[in-house]
């Protein structure tokens, strides 16, 4: 031995150094060696030594042969070196280092129990928290502390323990076995590693070169369902999260789990639970294994356009190359016209975008179809079959029993089966072709086709105005549907609810009967029986041979007419439509005629009717005490034959009123107008613009309402002076005016003027006694 003085010291067995960074070698015999302070290495030789590292961070050296005992003492030391069974290595206080790359041996190597043990004998290695092995297969197993392991070669097993531990894999093909708690960092190496994972939150496991697996077989259940993307390497159950990278294998938990492959080749095995899996670009090995499993290649985009997949063989094809897709129920499909084969159980098949075949053999199948093009291959009898639409599709051809819209699809179509449809938000078109169907429209407006009599319509109350077409005899009673359009040339009859109906008839012999409610009945061509019941009715009328049934007090109805009509009883109005010629007759009570743009005949009858006037050939017929009548006329128009008491012109046009013998009131309109009353005590009223009111021989004393001189509104007495100039004295008696022409007798006029003084005119107001104003 040699101090730092360059002395030699020779012939000792035991040695105690001081504080310096020492270097001991032993000798042969059995040494005592402490090695004091600083941070010392110390070489056993043969021998039968005790070592004491002491303070520092120290390097004990172990020789192969000899009984020894090491102790490492305060400080981060490391120990290594051979050995011989039954050796004791004590690393003591601190973090210290078991090194073992030396040893040559396959060894169990556990510093939670404190030994290296292999098949020869066992070391004692006690309180050491990091290690690193030798070449061999190892079994490496940490302590519930922090932990630092190198495998290095060999397939080895490695056990971290609990703590946050840093395992390193090394060559060969190693397996990592995860513990509860967090913080770890995984390493592989190179070689074909394993890590069986755990609930490792905030743990990074790198797989390293060549190819991996991340194995969470053993976890029974998870928190939550699982996401992993083998891409940015998240595996995260909701709960918490770990990162695990450069993993080209996965074997899943035992929950749902939605596990997205890198574009390389991957090994995925979904295990329990409802898994979705997909493999990314490479040509993989997927299992769904337990559970309802779904394999997705919505993110695949080969440009091959000769794919298949069948789940029945387990094999993905594109004429390149193969993949093994075993135990998936569903598949979602890429772009492109692919063709899709199911199993013998209960499919989903989504084809994707594209013209696609889909066939899902036996079982109860779900087809997603999103382009017309799409084709689905059911054989009978093969389970009751679902299809869900985003375009509008019929399932002829297809022997599927469902179809529901989805998204922004209109027409849903069936097929000879018995046909559950199921509309949208949108205003849909069902149509249930043959056998007995049930159709549920939704929201919207939906049209119904029935065809079969055992057709079952389902609308909700408040989803909007819906319409039922069909060929057959048909109630809506119990039905919240609104409208009713038979078709075909059949003599069948149609009736409502208690809703607001619209009942069409088709060109036959057609009962339409609307029940309660306010409903528009309309037979169509057809000698027609149309029925109201309750409820303001509006019944168009296209053949006289049309007949219109109203119970008394039943509402106030309304009779649309294209041919010549006479009101039943207990129906109040009748309007006629269309340009030809005809003719409207009322009945006992209050009618209301409305003719149209020809020149009509309305007769009133009994009653205090009320008449519409188009055109001035239109001739309103009522015999004398047959009510007090009213017509409303957009031309000009006259009393004059007819027992009619009252003219309200409407619209704008400057047109004319005139009365007849009776005492008629006689309303103009917005434009100007021309009012003379005839005979009788009338009520004059010119409403808006410049009227005149026209008196002659043979006026009644007539009342203006509404006499205005700033609207330039004229009295014409023209045709009491035969156009000949002559003075008048206008002169107020009580709430009249009398107005004195020559030396005849002065005519009573009443009007609303202001009271005015004798002699003297009434403002500004005109008064034409020669023709004009």
């Amino acid at each position: 031995m040699t101090n730092f003085l360059g002395e030699s010291f020779t012939g000792f067995e035991n040695v105690t150094t001081g504080a310096g960074n020492d270097t001991i070698t032993g000798t042969g015999g059995s040494n005592l060696i402490q090695a004091g302070a600083g941070n010392d290495r110390v070489e056993a030789a043969v021998g039968s030594d005790t070592v004491y590292g002491e303070d520092g961070n120290d390097y004990l050296v172990s020789a192969i042969f000899g009984s020894r005992t090491y102790y490492g003492g305060n400080g981060n030391d490391t120990l290594g070196g051979g050995f011989s069974y039954g050796n004791v290595w004590d690393a003591g206080a601190d973090i210290d280092t078991a090194d073992m790359t030396l040893h040559n041996f396959s060894a169990v190597i556990d510093l939670a129990a404190g030994t290296y043990a292999t098949s020869g004998g066992t070391l004692n290695i006690l309180n050491f928290e990091h290690l690193i092995a030798g070449n061999q297969n190892d079994t490496l197993i940490g302590t519930g502390g922090n932990n630092r392991i190198e495998a290095n070669g060999g397939d080895d097993d490695i056990d971290g323990g609990s703590g946050n531990d840093t395992l390193l894999g090394g060559s060969g093909n190693d397996r990592f076995h995860t513990a509860l708690g967090g913080g770890n960092t995984y390493d592989g190496g190179s070689g074909n590693d394993t890590v069986d994972g755990s609930f490792d939150y905030g743990s990074q496991f790198d797989g390293g070169a060549d190819s991996d697996l991340l194995d969470m077989s053993w976890v029974v259940e998870t928190f939550g369902d699982v996401t992993f993307d083998m891409v940015t390497g998240v595996w995260n159950d909701g709960f918490g999260s770990f990162t695990a990278v450069n993993f080209e294998s996965y074997d899943g938990a035992g929950g749902a789990e939605a596990v997205v492959g890198t574009d390389g080749v991957n090994i995925i095995n979904g295990g329990d639970g409802n898994d979705t899996i997909d493999g990314g670009m490479g040509y993989d090995s997927l299992d769904g294994g337990n559970g309802i499993d779904t394999v997705d290649y919505s993110g695949v985009d080969t440009g091959v356009a000769s794919v298949v997949v069948d789940l029945q063989s387990g094999a993905y094809s594109d004429g390149v190359s193969i993949e093994t897709i075993l135990n998936f129920e569903n598949v979602w499909g890429a772009a492109g016209n692919q063709s899709y084969i199911g199993t013998a159980g209960a499919n989903w098949i989504d084809g994707g975008a594209g013209a696609d075949t889909m066939d899902g053999g036996d079982g109860n199948d779900t087809y997603v179809v999103d382009n017309a093009a799409d084709r689905i291959i059911e054989a009978s009898g093969k389970g009751t079959d679902l299809v869900r639409s985003s375009v509008s599709f019929s399932l002829a051809g297809a022997n599927a029993e469902q179809l529901i819209l989805l998204g922004s699809a209109v027409v849903a179509t069936g097929n000879g089966l018995g046909n559950t449809l199921t509309g949208n938000s949108g205003n849909n078109v069902l149509d249930g072709a043959a056998g007995s169907d049930t159709m549920l429209g939704g929201l919207g407006d939906d049209s119904y086709y029935v065809s079969v009599a055992s057709d079952v319509v389902t609308e909700v109350a408040g989803e909007g105005t819906d319409t039922i077409f069909t060929a057959l005899t048909y109630s809506l009673a119990g039905k919240q549907v609104e409208n009713l359009t038979l078709e075909g040339a059949a003599a069948v009859n149609g009736t409502g609810n208690g809703l607001a109906n619209i009942l069409k008839g088709n060109s036959a012999v057609n009962t339409l009967d609307g029940g309660s409610g306010h409903d528009r009945v309309d037979g169509g061509l057809g000698a027609d029986n149309l029925i109201g019941g309750t409820g303001n009715d509006t019944y168009v009328v296209d053949n006289a041979g049309d007949t219109v049934t109203e119970g008394a007090g039943a509402g106030g109805d309304l009779v649309e007419s294209s041919v010549t009509y006479g009101l039943s009883v207990n129906v109040e109005n009748l309007t006629l439509t269309g340009a030809a010629a005809i003719n409207g007759t009322g009945n006992d009570l209050n009618n209301v005629l409305t003719g149209n743009s020809a020149n009509n005949i309305l007769a009133g009858g009994l009653g205090n009717d009320t008449y519409y006037v188009q055109n001035t050939g239109d001739n309103v017929v009522e015999a004398g005490g047959a009510g007090t009548d009213l017509i409303y006329s957009t031309v000009s128009y006259s009393l004059a034959g007819r027992y009619a008491e009252t003219i309200t012109l409407t619209g704008a046009a400057n047109i004319n009123a005139t009365g007849n013998s009776l005492g008629n009131t006689l309303n103009g309109n917005s434009g100007n107008n021309l009012i003379n009353g005839k005979g009788g005590n009338d009520n004059l009223s010119g409403g808006l613009g410049a009227d005149i009111f026209l008196f002659e021989a043979g006026s009644g004393v007539d009342k203006i309402h509404d006499f205005s001189a700033a609207q330039s509104d004229i009295i014409n007495i023209n045709a009491y002076t035969g156009g000949v100039v002559n003075y008048a004295i206008v002169t107020q008696s009580g709430s009249n005016v009398l107005i004195t022409l020559g030396a005849a007798t002065p005519s009573p006029l009443s009007t609303r003027w202001r009271p005015m003084s004798k002699r003297r005119w009434c403002g500004n107001s005109r008064l034409s006694a020669h023709g004009g104003p």
